[in-house]
């Protein structure tokens, strides 16, 4: 009930968290070849969206939950509820689970009962060789261990071996209420196939939630360096337009599967986005000389 009570009061509304806090604009910005229809950056996503039964909390398809009882060892035992959940507002997860979701209309959520300790283990992530650029693992995070001392870490599983990559010590860490996205290089895993952990360490502690991972290549193979300097895209999150301060003829605007989901002619610097549903986007810019920037941007 303590922590319950604190978030329903202490908290705002997860879109309301988007329009108050402008989130930083991912670094995968470069330009790409004027023959590359599709942007190639994004090589894996997940935003909780889908559920084979949702109205058990049941993750998305290849996404498995794990127990162990000390963090280095194996994850072979299967983890029984409580454990990582998708919440979905009216649907399942907190009574009020808005503060959870950070875009669309579910997170993977975890409460503050699961026993030491609790994994949940993506799906296998086959992690190219490009030919230049860093490979980039980001993910967002519901996290308010200042409150109540909530610990978790985040394994990466390559060659067999488990790495811990992020290591949060409630006692230690900061509240990041979706506020700012946390990042790991994956550039040391390139060519490699990987499994990514999330484990929550029983303190007694606060909820906490997970949403909008991706994984992407900043200079993906196929680009060119011929790029708008300075280019700036805004707001970020944006609802019903993108502004630029450039001179962009072209805006193309794609999923983070790869499809495309809107592609106009840029009229004094602003594009009119209401037709877009909100997620997560990546937005192709090109000037009339061939000039082209990508951005990763949020519709609210």
């Amino acid at each position: 009930m303590k922590k319950t009570l604190l978030v329903i009061t202490g908290l705002f509304l997860g879109f309301s968290l988007l329009a108050q806090n402008v989130a930083r604009e991912v670094e995968a910005s470069t330009s790409i070849n004027t023959k590359t229809s599709t942007p190639k950056g994004v090589i894996y996503s997940e935003g909780f969206e889908v559920s084979s039964s949702p109205e058990t909390g049941q993750l998305p398809e290849g996404w498995v939950q794990k127990r162990t009882t000390t963090l280095d060892g194996a994850p072979t035992a299967d983890a029984e509820t409580p454990r990582w959940f998708r919440a979905e507002q009216g649907v399942y997860g907190f009574d009020d689970n808005t503060p959870y979701i950070r875009t669309g209309v579910a997170a993977m959520a975890t409460g503050y009962t699961p026993p030491d300790f609790t994994w949940a283990i993506s799906p296998e992530i086959a992690i190219p060789t490009p030919e230049e650029g860093a490979t980039t693992f980001e993910y967002w995070t519901w996290y308010k261990p200042e409150s109540y001392a909530t610990s978790y870490y985040v394994k990466i599983l390559a060659d067999d071996t488990w790495t811990t990559v992020i290591t949060m010590i409630g006692t230690e860490a900061s509240n990041n209420t979706y506020g700012t996205a946390v990042t790991v290089d994956l550039t040391p895993y390139h060519g490699k196939t990987i499994q990514i952990a999330f484990i929550y360490e029983y303190t007694d502690g606060m909820q906490m939630a997970i949403d909008d991972i991706s994984i992407y290549n900043s200079d993906p193979v196929g680009i060119s360096t011929n790029q708008f300097d300075n280019l700036k895209a805004y707001p970020n999150p944006f609802t019903n337009e993108i502004k630029v301060n450039s001179n962009v003829e072209r805006v193309v605007i794609y999923n983070l599967i790869g499809q495309e989901v809107m592609n106009v002619k840029m009229t004094n610097n602003t594009i009119n986005t209401s037709d877009l549903s909100s997620g997560v986007y990546v937005v192709a810019f090109q000037g009339a000389n061939g000039e082209r920037a990508i951005r990763k941007m949020i519709k609210r």
